[in-house]
């Protein structure tokens, strides 16, 4: 598999390195899979990704001077980027994060399994019955011992190259989008900066994520004022798909939406949630007074899983119907749209 610029994109899966050059991987549900801690550019190169399936398998080249490999950061990428970035402050590196062992980052479970060819390592977090992590291929001859205190795997009998195969775990696969998002011919000319943030627009829609590094919270940002946005390159499919995306989370009085999560950082949400109800529910029982206000906040709490941090964003909804006919709208996206076009946050006239 080629890379795009710097990246490498195959399926679900986005593959680079940062301003570091610590590897990152990151795959379906917004998760990265794996933060590479003390594997920089100058001990670790790519040599080759390839397919396989839902997964991808990545070919290491690494270089350990010290005979010591780190566990990886992992984790949702919201949580990820609250780590490491901060307004007007520099990023942080994986590996300056490594010795303040954060929980919410490491991996939840760990395995070395001695086979005929090697030790295979694997690092994965669960939440629910899913999962993701990775599991590394260590040549036969290296033996890794684990190091509590460090957090990571001493290795003995390794030579001052190594050869590690590196293969992707989960059971999370988000539906897809699966047409073609730009159109053939696009009026603006081509560049190697326009063709890659091409590559990792389709990437991020086409695979239902929400959140990248380079991008932040791009999609859905605003899924109708990208739209407008893009849509000189957009096909007529792509342009209603972003249009009906952006009606799916309009609130009862009009409001657009910035953003929705998935993956971990949903199903802790809504964990949150649920131990919230049954432990209120307790005080409010189904013959209280209070209980239809109950239920009212309750309805109120689904808004843990939106945010809408945006500025006059309704007005898009109208002026996207100079590029869709309403018609092809559904029944709930017509009822949203209506919401939007009485949203009391217009200015009155």
């Amino acid at each position: 598999m080629e890379a795009v610029g710097n990246v490498w994109l195959e399926g679900a899966y986005y593959i680079d390195t940062n301003d570091y050059g610590e590897l990152r991987i990151v795959g379906p549900g917004n998760h990265l899979l794996l933060g590479s801690s003390g594997l920089q550019s100058r001990n670790c190169r790519i040599m080759e990704v390839i397919a396989t399936d839902h997964e991808v398998q990545i070919q290491l080249q690494l270089n350990l001077p010290e005979r010591f490999i780190a566990d990886p950061a992992m984790g949702h990428i919201r949580r990820v980027r609250q780590f490491i970035q901060s307004i007007s402050q520099r990023e942080l590196s994986f590996t300056e994060l490594a010795p303040k062992n954060l929980a919410d980052l490491s991996p939840q479970q760990i395995t070395a399994v001695p086979e005929a060819d090697g030790t295979a390592v694997s690092y994965a977090r669960t939440y629910g019955k899913s999962f993701y992590g990775t599991r590394w291929q260590w040549p036969a001859g290296v033996t890794l011992e684990r190091d509590a205190n460090l957090h990571g795997f001493r290795l003995t009998g390794a030579p001052p190259t190594i050869n590690v195969t590196i293969t992707t775990t989960t059971n999370v696969h988000p539906a897809r989008f699966r047409r073609t998002l730009w159109r053939r011919t696009s009026p603006q000319p081509s560049t190697p900066l326009l063709d890659q943030t091409a590559a990792e627009i389709n990437h991020l829609v086409s695979n239902s994520k929400t959140s990248g590094f380079d991008y932040g919270t791009v999609f859905p940002r605003d899924w109708i004022e990208t739209a407008d946005l893009l849509e000189p390159e957009l096909t007529p499919a792509a342009y209603r798909f972003f249009y009906t995306e952006s009606l799916r989370h309009v609130s009862d009085d009009g409001a657009g939406w910035h953003e929705d999560i998935v993956g971990e950082f949903r199903f802790e949400r809504e964990q949150e949630l649920r131990n919230l109800r049954s432990n209120l529910g307790e005080l409010v029982g189904p013959d209280s007074p209070y209980r239809q206000r109950f239920e009212a906040v309750m309805h109120d709490l689904d808004e843990l899983f939106v945010t809408r941090q945006m500025i006059d964003i309704e007005p898009h909804y109208i002026l996207g119907l100079r590029h869709i006919d309403p018609s092809d709208f559904d029944t709930d996206s017509l009822v949203r749209l209506r919401r939007v076009s009485r949203y009391p946050g217009y200015p009155s006239r």
